[in-house]
């Protein structure tokens, strides 16, 4: 069984006011990009995990990557303007 419990408004905001950095160590690339300053060294190279963690994902894009093309019939998708439950569930 499945308890819900309701959270308000102003509990949801002092929670996610608590976890909010309140200190930044690199400016935000965002905002450089609004400003036309294009900081690629604040995104790339992109962090590498550990080598077990990138397997685990290579296996994980194969396996999606077969679903996508054996279960998933696009023309019906587009025909039908809906994602089907079996794909979904897929």
């Amino acid at each position: 069984m499945t308890v819900t419990e309701h959270v308000s408004e102003r509990q949801a905001r002092e929670v996610a006011e608590q976890a909010r950095e309140t200190q930044w160590r690199q400016p935000s690339f965002a905002k450089e990009l609004f400003l036309g300053r294009l900081r690629l060294d604040l995104v790339h190279p992109h962090p590498s995990g550990p080598p077990e963690a990138a397997e685990r994902g290579e296996a994980f894009l194969a396996k999606l990557r077969d679903f996508c093309e054996s279960q998933i019939d696009a023309a019906v998708i587009e025909r039908d303007a809906q994602i089907p439950d079996q794909v979904v569930r897929g």
